[in-house]
């Protein structure tokens, strides 16, 4: 019964983490849209101090999942061909 117990345990903790790291996930979405939105207002330029608080909201938010750094791929681009 105790293993039951400690599985349903952790299970939930994943599940708590898991809510907290969408929640991380979906304000970091948010922010970069505004930061695109803010952009585009000035006519393509991003300032350097919202692109240093969105590359440490991003970093946090890696931190807070525990994978190595050395698994983790970004991948971008402009998105013209």
């Amino acid at each position: 019964m105790a293993a039951t117990d400690n599985t349903r345990e952790m299970i939930e903790d994943l599940a708590e983490q898991f809510d907290q790291f969408r929640d991380q996930e979906e304000q970091l979405g948010r922010d970069i849209d505004k930061a695109a939105e803010d952009a585009r207002v000035r006519g393509g330029q991003a300032d350097e101090e919202t692109s240093d608080r969105l590359e440490a909201k991003r970093q946090n938010m890696l931190d807070n999942l525990g994978v190595p750094k050395e698994n983790i791929v970004f991948i971008s681009g402009i998105g013209c061909s």
